[in-house]
C-alpha cells in the first residue's frame, strides 16, 4: 500500500481547536478516527497501545504544543515514562 497524506493547516480560535482535539479523543476510543479534507479520506484504526510524542516550546515572539499520536501498524509498542499535563504545577496525575 502506497503512502496516504493529508495536511491542513490554518488559523481557528481556540475553541474549535478543542472540538477537534475532543472529536478525536472520542473516535480514539471509538477505536476508529476517519479524517477527511480535499476529497481525500484517511480511515484510521489505532490498537489500544499507541506511542505519544509531546512537544512544547517557548521562545520570545512564539509558543508552540504540539503532539503526535503515532503506531505500526502490526506491532506491540512498549511504554515510556508518563507526561503531567494540567492548568497548573501538581494539579493532576499523571496520565496511565
Amino acid at each position: 500500500m502506497g503512502e496516504k497524506t493529508i495536511d491542513s493547516k490554518r488559523m481557528v480560535d481556540i475553541n474549535a481547536a478543542v472540538s477537534y482535539l475532543e472529536a478525536l479523543a472520542r473516535r480514539s476510543r471509538d477505536g476508529c478516527i476517519v479524517v477527511e479534507h480535499g476529497g481525500k479520506t484517511l480511515d484510521l484504526r489505532p490498537p489500544s497501545v499507541v506511542v505519544l510524542e509531546i512537544e512544547a516550546k517557548q521562545k520570545k515572539d512564539k509558543t508552540k504544543f504540539g503532539f503526535e499520536i503515532a503506531w505500526k501498524n502490526d506491532a506491540d509498542q512498549e511504554g515510556g515514562e508518563a507526561m503531567k499535563i494540567s492548568s497548573g504545577p501538581g494539579d493532576l496525575p499523571p496520565a496511565a
